[in-house]
């Protein structure tokens, strides 16, 4: 218990259902589609930081004027978006339909070209589309918001 506790405001229908934190890491490119269609859905608020990693690719050789390069680190965008449980698959749905577009798309356009090329080299292997991201999702055991002292997750969800 802490000294703030008296000083809580009545409940106001927020914490009736558990709080859970999306998260997302994706390639940069794939934000203002995943943004757009989470307001479309009525889901508001995120937070993004443009973040370095790697994932099961491990990184690659690039070759750069004659030079090779191993790039380990690959641009990457956190996303974070807070919302209620009932809230929690339909966005996880929109990510991964959101990604399912771009990769459906890429693949008839390297497929054109391949038929247009007929060369080896333009085949686009499965391993080549690794790193489009991931998302999961944790609970949030308390959120307040600092202006109104809102309190959206309650104390009595906590002790469940």
């Amino acid at each position: 218990m802490t000294q703030f506790d008296d000083a809580r405001p009545p409940d106001t229908g927020h914490g009736r259902e558990r709080l859970l934190e999306l998260t997302a890491i994706v390639k940069p490119d794939l934000v203002d589609p995943i943004r757009d269609a989470l307001l479309q859905a009525d889901i508001v608020g995120m937070t993004i930081t443009e973040v370095k990693g790697y994932g099961r690719q491990r990184g690659h050789r690039e070759l750069y004027l004659g030079s090779e390069y191993v790039t380990t680190f690959f641009p990457k965008v956190h996303i974070m978006v807070l919302l209620p449980e009932s809230r929690a698959q339909t966005a996880v749905n929109i990510l991964v339909d959101i990604v399912q577009q771009k990769l459906r798309a890429r693949e008839q356009e390297k497929d054109a070209r391949a038929k247009a090329s007929k060369r080896a080299s333009d085949y686009i292997s499965p391993e080549s589309l690794i790193g489009e991201g991931i998302v999961y999702i944790k609970e949030v055991l308390e959120a307040v918001r600092l202006r109104t002292n809102e309190h959206l997750v309650t104390g009595q969800q906590r002790r469940r």
